[in-house]
């Protein structure tokens, strides 16, 4: 999971997140915290000029849109004419899944800034690090930053809870489904977040990743304390 929310000047503002599950609501999701970052850039008596555009880009590991390109760019527009609105939202969708084959058949530019990005986020080999900063000196910096990352323990630590607590939602979904039981899947799924309680995981990622609201994660948390 990847949350970053950065200002950038000339740009406006801007909301990365990676996903790695699908939870089937990232269209209505990224629409959410897009219009919530849109109206919380201004106080009640702000003038409405001082709005910023908003931009949400969105790394997915699952494909979503039953569409051949593996980035979709939505805006506003006039239905009939297809005028653009003013320029003051645009979600955008990497699907990294399908980016991979179009990759793996050639289809890609490889000249392209962004697919070099991607490739970046997609890569799951250690032996291709190399090969993928010599594409680009900015990339080269983003890897050599995460080599440096890779060695201190505490990220380290973060990041196997972070692999462990999605392994225990496959395993809980494919039991889940062997069971046919809609009950097993809700057991299954208190399991996981107790499990990622005890943990020391963030209450905000664990439900996240399990697809409670925070406050039942914090109620699992108290009868957690109580036993």
């Amino acid at each position: 999971m990847l949350d970053i929310r950065a200002q950038i000047p000339g740009t406006g503002v801007i909301n990365i997140e990676m996903q790695v599950e699908n939870q089937y609501n990232m269209d209505k999701r990224t629409l959410f915290y897009c219009a919530k970052m849109i109206t919380e850039q201004l106080n009640e008596s702000d003038n409405y000029k001082n709005l910023r555009k908003t931009t949400t880009i969105n790394l997915l590991d699952f494909n979503y849109f039953n569409h051949p390109t593996h980035h979709s760019i939505y805006h506003l527009t006039e239905k009939k004419t297809g005028t653009s609105y003013p320029d003051i939202l645009q979600l955008h969708f990497i699907e990294m899944k399908r980016f991979k084959k179009l990759h793996r058949n050639g289809k890609i530019n490889p000249d392209d800034r962004l697919a070099k990005w991607i490739e970046f986020f997609a890569n799951e080999d250690d032996s291709q690090w190399k090969i993928i900063a010599s594409k680009d000196p900015i990339i080269k910096k983003a890897v050599d930053r995460l080599e440096i990352i890779s060695q201190n323990q505490e990220n380290r630590w973060d990041y196997e809870i972070r692999q462990k607590a999605l392994k225990d939602i496959t395993t809980m979904k494919e039991g889940a489904k062997e069971e046919g039981k809609a009950e097993g899947k809700a057991e299954g799924k208190i399991e996981v977040a107790l499990e990622m309680l005890r943990d020391g995981l963030d209450v905000d990622r664990i439900a996240k990743l399990t697809g409670f609201t925070k406050d039942e994660i914090l109620e699992l948390q108290k009868n957690l304390n109580k036993e």
